[in-house]
């Protein structure tokens, strides 16, 4: 088995999925099926009741946002902790 590393380090992706989310477009009932995941819990994390989403799982997202809706994400996370993406149709 390899080791795992863990980090207490904590990436604040709101920004970069709100804009998946505006690109995908539609209620959050309708992000929610195409990303595979709760309405409910997109709010909750657009809205800052639950803690930011991983960028293990925003990548998740996005790779569900790309099979399903053929929106694009680039996201890239900068040495001091930054998120920064790109979004395209394609």
């Amino acid at each position: 088995m390899g080791s795992r590393r863990t980090s207490n380090v904590v990436i604040d992706t709101t920004k970069a999925l709100r804009a998946l989310v505006d690109s995908i477009g539609g209620s959050y009932r309708e992000c929610a099926r195409v990303m595979g995941c709760g309405h409910t819990h997109l709010w909750g994390v657009l809205n800052g009741k639950r803690p930011p989403t991983t960028v293990d799982t925003l990548v998740r997202y996005a790779a569900k946002a790309r099979d399903e809706a053929g929106i694009s994400m680039s996201i890239l996370i900068t040495h001091d902790q930054q998120v920064r993406y790109q979004i395209k149709a394609i």
